[in-house]
């Protein structure tokens, strides 16, 4: 099994799912928190995420290196109870960064690399760079859905530099019990104290956080994948957790392939889910 193989749409056809989240936003007012303290904790709980990610992400100490192809990396360690994941690209196209990060922002981009995922949508927002997001999932056995619920933020670090920050709990949903997730997801930032160790409430409250940062260069464009999952155990949701990871792999592996200059041959990825 190769990345390739999941994924072989056209240039145009990439282009046609590009879709700003600006204009998500606009299809969606009906969905804009009004209640001002709901959104001034968000903010607060996904300014630290930001922060988190942005830290973890310059981190190289501790990982193991799974394999370099093309200056791609995936690269992991264990940390306590995380099981974390990296992978970094080069893309050789600096032209594309609005559309790479476009693409990365879109809640459905994995439709067009996993035959398992249904759809991917807004369900609340806050403003058009914040938002809490669904993805939906068919179980293996094709005898349930399985919804993921993220709390997910956009940063423009400046005019070259982006990050994209998801987080979630380490529970996937089989009854779309979107206000108890959602609920859920807004007990953990009502519960961010001033003055606390960020990381720490996390690991309590069992959340998982993961995100992109991608930087434009002069010659080519540089992506990180970072994705920290709490494994408490429990080995269905780490399991699926650890499958979405290894497909957002192959849709960043997929983007290198479709906007460099040549089409690259992917190496084989069945270790992946190990």
């Amino acid at each position: 099994m190769h990345f390739a193989s999941f994924f072989s749409p056209s240039k145009n056809d990439i282009m046609s799912i590009n879709d700003s989240f600006d204009e998500i936003y606009e299809h969606n007012k009906n969905l804009v928190c009004n209640d001002s303290e709901e959104t001034e904790k968000v903010t607060k709980f996904m300014n630290e995420a930001v922060t988190l990610l942005h830290k973890q992400i310059e981190i190289t100490d501790g990982y193991q290196n799974h394999f370099n192809y093309n200056n791609s990396g995936i690269y992991t360690k264990k940390q306590d109870d995380k099981d974390i994941g990296k992978l970094n690209i080069t893309i050789e196209n600096p032209d594309k960064y609005d559309d790479i990060k476009n693409m990365l922002w879109d809640p459905n981009n994995p439709q067009n690399i996993d035959h398992r995922f249904l759809n991917g949508k807004a369900i609340r927002v806050y403003n058009p760079n914040l938002m809490i997001i669904q993805q939906c999932y068919m179980s293996i056995s094709h005898s349930s859905i399985k919804y993921f619920h993220y709390l997910a933020k956009r940063v423009e670090i400046s005019k070259d530099k982006t990050l994209i920050v998801y987080i979630s709990t380490n529970l996937s949903d089989v009854n779309n019990d979107v206000e108890s997730n959602i609920s859920t997801l807004l007990e953990i930032a009502y519960s961010l104290e001033s003055g606390c160790n960020f990381e720490e409430e996390l690991k309590k409250n069992f959340v998982n956080l993961s995100g992109y940062s991608i930087k434009k260069k002069d010659t080519h464009i540089d992506v990180t994948y970072f994705n920290s999952i709490i494994d408490n155990y429990i080995l269905a949701p780490l399991y699926d957790f650890k499958r979405v990871r290894s497909k957002n792999y192959i849709l960043l592996m997929n983007l290198k392939e479709i906007f460099s200059p040549q089409n690259k041959y992917i190496p084989n990825s069945t270790f992946l889910l190990s």
